[in-house]
C-alpha cells in the first residue's frame, strides 16, 4: 500500500472513530474523562476471565444503537473506494 494510501485509509479511520464519539453522546465530555473511560473499557475488555462478557455486552448495545440509528440516517457514512 502506497504512502498515500496508508495516510487515506488512517485518517479515515480516525474520522470514523471520532464519529463513534459523537454518535455515543459522548462529545461533550473533556478529553482525560472521555480518554479515563476508554482505558477503563479497555482493561475490561482486556480481563482474562470476564472480558469475554463485557464484549459481548458493549456489541450488543452497539447493534442495538446501528439498528435504532439506521432507520434515521440513511445517508450513513461509507469507507471511500480505494
Amino acid at each position: 500500500m502506497a504512502a498515500d494510501q496508508k495516510r487515506k485509509a488512517d485518517t479515515f479511520r480516525k474520522i470514523e472513530l471520532g464519529g463513534l464519539i459523537i454518535k455515543a453522546k459522548l462529545g461533550d465530555l473533556e478529553r482525560v474523562v472521555l480518554l479515563g473511560l476508554l482505558c477503563d473499557a479497555a482493561e475490561r475488555l482486556a480481563h482474562p476471565e470476564h472480558g469475554h462478557g463485557w464484549q459481548a455486552r458493549y456489541k450488543r448495545i452497539g447493534d442495538a444503537e446501528f439498528a435504532t440509528a439506521q432507520g434515521r440516517h440513511a445517508h450513513a457514512v461509507e469507507k471511500p473506494v480505494e
